[in-house]
């Protein structure tokens, strides 16, 4: 049995597990609307492998191939196929349009297409605009159709096995980050930094055994991959596909779980969500509603991502679902620090994960790791600005305190400079503005040497407080929030949206104002 410590490929992470958990379901997911289907670790460890075994008898190598698809064992096994036979992988979102996957493909020298039927749009475009793919492989089609590979057909057609030695510290996958303000960088990652990281969690965020998560985030995305698919990998657990956000309830009363990796968003939601529920049933405790609404065996909530107001965090502890968050960003493989049952302080983002470690130079948290990426796909200069010396500059603000948790009070480019010489951290005061319930989203920035706030209402809470005149009582919640501040972070106007802000895959708000 392999131990711990010698899992340093993503190779050797999937043996680890087949070794470990073998028959056990790694993957349950609904056949159709009633039948619920499930693949063990084994057959994820022989699926990818099929794969493999096929790119290699092709002489398929050192070949960039993009995915994009919905959850699903096809996609989870395409991709260790693809890196476990020195291929690149680069995920991108399924809901891509098709002028912006044109740019990503060209920019990654993507060769392959690796896609399920939520792509035939951008299928068609790309097949017409970019002559460079020479591989199209389909996730979910049942047989071969002209040049569009059937995975489930190699599955079938190249079991047996493949064993191939893996450099450990090439180059494997390419993410590209989503960008809050539209900047977009192809972060390189390694065999060995994506297991490591998976490796170096300190323990498991709670004491569920089995335990059953269920996967709502979208795949592509870093925070789902990581904390759904490589530590189920690493921990055992089972992973329960979830169709979308909006039948997230739904899927609870078919999968049950203990547990699910959300963004603050998701964690808000179901808040509000059970709250609402709870205010038709006053007869019914709220716990006892939260807990048959996440299906009866629900444990906890992990969160990650972006900023999570301790004012919810304490809410969902008060109906019996306590939410932990940790802090990590694509540059470092993912996850930096995690919080747990048994570790955890409100406020914080948890503590460093084993084999890192992070100091505060100028404010901002720099950190060294075995997990850091290798740099911007041709990018030197960008890659020149935040790696120095071993060290990642993260570009966040934040402390340590003196048990070992980390703080995050900011984002140094979203800093505000004032003319007299103060700076304003938006998300300090923004923090301040979210402990009011009537302000569901808020972005504080700075124009004309003063502090702004551009407010989205939380009209949940306006019905159910019978609230008509939104203009005072957001005027009312600024006031109560400035109380709490310097004079130099009072927020001196504000404006009310109609509408959400938009937002990336991973729910954060563009700060494009």
């Amino acid at each position: 049995m392999m131990r711990e410590n010698e899992v340093n490929s993503l190779k050797k992470l999937i043996d680890y597990s087949a070794d470990l958990y073998g028959e056990k379901d790694f993957i349950r997911f609904k056949k159709d609307k009633y039948q619920v289907e499930s693949r063990s670790f084994l057959d994820v460890k022989n699926a990818s492998e099929a794969f493999s075994k096929m790119l290699s008898m092709k002489g398929i190598e050192n070949v960039h191939f993009a995915i994009a698809g919905n959850t699903s064992f096809e996609w989870i096994a395409a991709y260790f196929g693809i890196v476990n036979s020195s291929n690149v992988i680069i995920p991108y979102d399924k809901k891509e349009t098709p002028r912006e996957l044109e740019k990503l493909l060209e920019h990654s020298d993507t060769e392959g297409m690796i896609f399920d039927s939520t792509q035939k749009k951008n299928l068609a475009y790309i097949r017409e605009h970019n002559k460079n793919i020479k591989y199209f492989i389909s996730l979910d089609a049942a047989e071969d159709e002209g040049d569009i590979i059937s995975l489930k057909k190699v599955f079938e057609k190249y079991k047996g096995g493949f064993s191939k030695e893996i450099d450990n510290e090439k180059v494997c996958t390419i993410l590209y980050t989503s960008g809050t303000t539209g900047e977009r960088k192809g972060v390189m990652l390694t065999q060995k930094s994506l297991s490591r990281d998976t490796m170096n969690f300190r323990e498991k965020a709670f004491d569920d055994d089995p335990c059953v998560k269920l996967s709502v985030l979208p795949i592509h995305h870093t925070f789902c991959f990581s904390c759904d698919v490589l530590a189920s990998l690493r921990f055992g657990y089972t992973i329960c596909i979830s169709s979308s956000v909006g039948s997230l309830f739904a899927d609870c009363q078919i999968y049950h779980p203990t547990r699910m990796s959300i963004v603050p968003a998701i964690i808000k939601f179901i808040y509000e969500t059970i709250m609402k529920k709870a205010a038709e049933n006053p007869n019914v405790s709220v716990n006892e509603i939260a807990k048959s609404m996440l299906g009866g065996n629900i444990v906890g909530l992990a969160g990650g991502g972006a900023y999570a107001d301790p004012k919810l965090l304490l809410n969902m502890a008060k109906i019996g679902i306590p939410a932990f968050v940790g802090y990590g960003m694509t540059e470092c493989s993912t996850t930096v620090s995690t919080s747990s049952i048994r570790h955890n302080k409100i406020g914080s983002v948890g503590r460093l994960l084993n084999n890192t470690e992070m100091k505060v130079v100028d404010n901002e948290i720099v950190i060294r790791s075995e997990s850091l990426m290798k740099g911007y796909y041709k990018n030197e200069k960008a890659t020149e600005e935040v790696m120095k010396n071993g060290w990642l500059k993260t570009g966040d603000y934040g402390y340590i305190d003196e048990e070992g948790y980390v703080f995050i009070t900011g984002r140094k480019k979203n800093l505000i400079i004032l003319s007299n010489g103060e700076n304003v951290s938006p998300e300090e005061v923004e923090a301040k503005l979210y402990e009011e319930d009537i302000i569901k989203e808020v972005v504080v920035y700075g124009k004309n040497n003063k502090i702004y706030a551009e407010i989205f209402p939380n009209n949940d809470f306006m019905e159910r407080e019978n609230i008509k005149n939104v203009q005072d009582e957001i005027a009312r919640a600024v006031f109560r929030a400035n109380q709490k501040l310097p004079v130099y972070k009072k927020v001196e106007s504000f404006v009310i949206r109609n509408i959400e802000f938009e937002k990336t895959s991973s729910n954060k708000i563009k700060r494009n104002i």
